[in-house]
């Protein structure tokens, strides 16, 4: 990844606790703002270990329970194939390269549930922390 690189935002099944409700989305775009570095030291989220970092400007932002479910485009996707039922295993993946087709395809499907960070970011925070709560 390199600075000014275009990403998708994508939250898992599990994001907030509740894998019945939450279906894996693309919820954002974002654009790469600083190199990758190793970070200072280790970081742990959800059980992966990170050892390296950037910062990143989140450009638009669906909001919660809104945005593109992939699995419902795995089959048109290139990414995917030629085991587009693995689709999960693939994803598993903290950074998972997109043929410029594929990040076309769920762009063009986000684009319109996309609203200013600014105005969707605080309901996802909410949602976390009531997540985190319940897990005690």
């Amino acid at each position: 990844m390199e600075v000014g690189d275009q990403v998708l935002l994508y939250t898992t099944r599990g994001v907030f606790r509740n894998p019945p409700r939450d279906l894996g989305r693309v919820v954002g775009t974002a654009v790469i703002t600083s190199p990758v570095v190793p970070l200072g030291s280790q970081r742990q989220i959800a059980g992966r270990v990170y050892t390296s970092g950037c910062e990143l400007r989140i450009t638009g932002l669906a909001p919660p329970g809104d945005g593109v479910v992939l699995a419902d485009f795995v089959e048109r996707l290139e990414v995917f194939q030629p085991y587009p039922r693995a689709w999960s295993a693939r994803m598993r993946r903290s950074i998972l390269p997109l043929p410029p087709r594929d990040a076309e395809v769920i762009s063009a499907q986000l684009e319109p549930t996309l609203r200013n960070p600014s105005d969707t970011a605080g309901a996802y925070l909410e949602r976390a922390e009531r997540a985190s709560k319940r897990a005690g």
